[in-house]
């Protein structure tokens, strides 16, 4: 089975989005920022992060540039509501492998998904 953290503010998007991800048979991990979301990342071995980009403590630039620091090859999908280009390309420009911008569709959430695992 696949692991997936998401990494989300917003409790009920979190939610909806673990449930989502559970219907479609992966194992998910939650975090509500970054910084807890590295907290994960170092005690499982996941096959996937989906972060936010707008969060407290730890925003998903911060996460990103944090996984390029620690050398962590885990491919990370953003789903962020932040759908200015220059987001999008400093999201490409820091490691993420796909932008999803918010809302999206669960089918398009779930293609994403198998094509990066």
């Amino acid at each position: 089975m696949k692991k997936i953290l998401v990494i989300e503010d917003t409790e009920e998007i979190r939610e909806e989005i673990a449930s989502i991800l559970e219907m479609e048979a992966y194992e998910v991990f939650q975090a509500p920022n970054g910084l807890l979301g590295l907290q994960v990342l170092a005690e499982r071995e996941v096959d996937l992060v989906m972060t936010d980009m707008l969060m407290p403590q730890m925003n998903g630039f911060q996460f990103l540039e944090k996984m390029k620091e620690n050398k962590n090859p885990t491919p990370v999908i953003v789903l962020s509501a932040k759908a200015e280009k220059t987001d999008i390309e400093k999201g490409f420009g820091l490691g993420a492998r796909d932008y999803l911008v918010k809302p999206c569709s669960p089918e398009d959430m779930i293609s994403c998904i198998e094509n990066i695992i």
